[in-house]
C-alpha cells in the first residue's frame, strides 16, 4: 500500500493564492512543491522549479509577479496515486508519468498524502539494510565448508 511510504502532512494551497505567498509556504515548510487543492481534491500542483521556470524566465510573468496566481502557474490535474496502490505502480506512474512527486488520494479523490521518489528511495535503502545485515549474521553463523581431502574420498570407496 502506498499510503505507508506517503507523508500524510501535505503543504496545500488554494489555486488563488499570489506566487509571493506559494514560495513563502514553500520556504517556511521546507518543500519542494505544493498540492494545490479544491473541497481537498487535488487539482494541481507547484513545484519550486515551476516558480523558478514559469516566472523567472517570463519577463511578462516577472513583471506581474504581485497579480499571477496558483492556478496560473500550477500543472493542473497532477498524475495521482490510490492509497491501496502499490510501490511498483508508483514507480511506474513516476517513471511514465516523468514526475517526482504524486499526491495520494482515497477512493473518492481527496488527498491523503503525497509520495515522493525521494520517499521511496530512502525506503528501499532502509530495505537494503535490513538485507545486508541479514547476510552478514547468515556469513558469520554458518559453518565453513571444508572438503574432506582427496585421499579420504578415494579411501570410502568400495
Amino acid at each position: 500500500m502506498i499510503l505507508s511510504y506517503a507523508r500524510r502532512q501535505v503543504i496545500t494551497a488554494d489555486p488563488d493564492d499570489r506566487i509571493p505567498d506559494l514560495a513563502a509556504l514553500m520556504d517556511y515548510y521546507n518543500v519542494g512543491c505544493l498540492v494545490i487543492v479544491q473541497d481537498n481534491r487535488p487539482i494541481g500542483i507547484v513545484t519550486d522549479r515551476d516558480l523558478a521556470l514559469r516566472i523567472l524566465t517570463d519577463r511578462d510573468a516577472a513583471s506581474e509577479l504581485e497579480r499571477l496566481t496558483a492556478r496560473d502557474v500550477m500543472t493542473p490535474d497532477p498524475r495521482t496515486i490510490h492509497e491501496d496502490e502499490g510501490f511498483d505502480r508508483a514507480l511506474e506512474l513516476m517513471r511514465g508519468e516523468n514526475v517526482r512527486r504524486l499526491p495520494v488520494v482515497d477512493r473518492h479523490g481527496k488527498l491523503r498524502g503525497i509520495v515522493s521518489l525521494d520517499d521511496i528511495v530512502e525506503e528501499i535503502g532502509v530495505d537494503m539494510r535490513a538485507i545486508a545485515v541479514v547476510l552478514k549474521h547468515h556469513q558469520r553463523v554458518a559453518p565453513a565448508f571444508r572438503p574432506p581431502p582427496r585421499s579420504e574420498i578415494l579411501e570410502q570407496r568400495p
